[in-house]
């Protein structure tokens, strides 16, 4: 590629001995160039510094006392001497085509974000199983920040001078905090394409996560950052029907999750959303259609105690058969 623009692939690593081999080699084994791989070991206990050493000669790498994600990910952003920036997590890893396919779909030399589908690859039980490859469906970027399908971050290229001019990272950010990024830059006004492509992997092997580590947290930073960017669009009169139905449906299906554990909770965030649109249903392929039948007639809780019971028949019969 002539005149190609350099990419900085940044990773932040906190006791990932188990995987930061993989993610630096699969930075480095990018078939775009120029590049750059910078890696910063906040603070690791484990044997992930000498792991890292061994890549000295075609990495800058760094260590430095523990200081959390987003100060790690500001620090390696002042560092990168790139025009892009792709941020990599030391339990993630990309294929070898990610960035050049990015880089050359026809509109990135015009966008600030270039956006990609994202694999999702469980591991646990000895046992490898791949879900929701196409994580993050093409479409409106608000609508996908509303109904929370936004690609996880490694499915992103950033523009450096985009991600600085938004402000970088929100240092105290508890979680959520790839979605709270995104919400900046869309409030800013940068351009967000989707390239169709794919090449980030986004590994789920731990309960440890900041996602997972403390799920009503993480809830509630999903509801907060959702009324935030509905209020930013509503103000503006930017809202629209579409963008209406993805923050419901995204409300409604986190009530789901929160059912389980906390159904006083979960009632309350679909009573917000049936007070602010009396006509929302949730939308078909999503959930059964028994589901919707029952949620219409009867209401969410009975709904839920339904799909409970159903699920609960299901493992029952899954038993007797084994």
């Amino acid at each position: 590629m002539t005149n190609a623009p350099t990419v900085s692939v940044l990773i932040p690593c906190h006791n990932a001995s188990a995987f930061i081999e993989q993610a630096v080699a699969s930075a480095l084994e990018q078939t775009h160039r120029p590049l750059e791989v910078i890696v910063i070991d906040d603070g690791s206990t484990d044997d992930s510094a000498s792991k890292l050493e061994a890549f000295a000669d075609r990495i800058r790498f760094i260590r430095q006392p523990n200081a959390g994600s987003n100060i790690t990910r500001n620090r390696l952003l002042q560092l990168a001497s790139g025009e892009w920036i792709q941020y990599l997590d030391a339990d993630d890893y990309l294929e070898p085509h990610k960035l050049a396919e990015q880089l050359a779909h026809r509109a990135a030399p015009s966008a600030d974000v270039l956006l990609s589908y994202v694999r999702l690859r469980l591991d646990g039980a000895g046992a490898t199983r791949w879900l929701d490859e196409r994580r993050g469906e093409p479409g409106d970027a608000w609508a996908l920040m509303l109904g929370w399908h936004m690609p996880q971050l490694g499915g992103a290229l950033w523009r450096r001078r985009s991600l600085l001019d938004a402000g970088a990272w929100r240092e105290e950010q508890p979680c959520c905090q790839d979605s709270e990024l995104y919400l900046r830059c869309l409030e800013a006004g940068q351009t967000f394409v989707h390239t169709r492509t794919d090449g980030a992997v986004y590994r789920e092997w731990s309960e440890q996560t900041l996602s997972r580590a403390n799920r009503e947290l993480n809830w509630q930073m999903r509801l907060a950052l959702t009324d935030a960017a509905e209020q930013f669009l509503q103000e503006r009169q930017l809202m629209g029907r579409a963008r209406q139905h993805a923050a419901d449906q995204s409300r409604f299906e986190l009530a789901r999750i929160i059912w389980l554990t906390r159904p006083d909770w979960a009632g309350q965030v679909v009573a917000a959303v049936r007070a602010a649109n009396p006509r929302f249903s949730p939308a078909p392929g999503r959930t059964p259609w028994l589901y919707r039948m029952l949620f219409k007639v009867f209401g969410f809780g009975l709904a839920e105690r339904v799909a409970r019971l159903r699920r609960r028949l299901r493992h029952s019969r899954a038993l007797v058969s084994d």
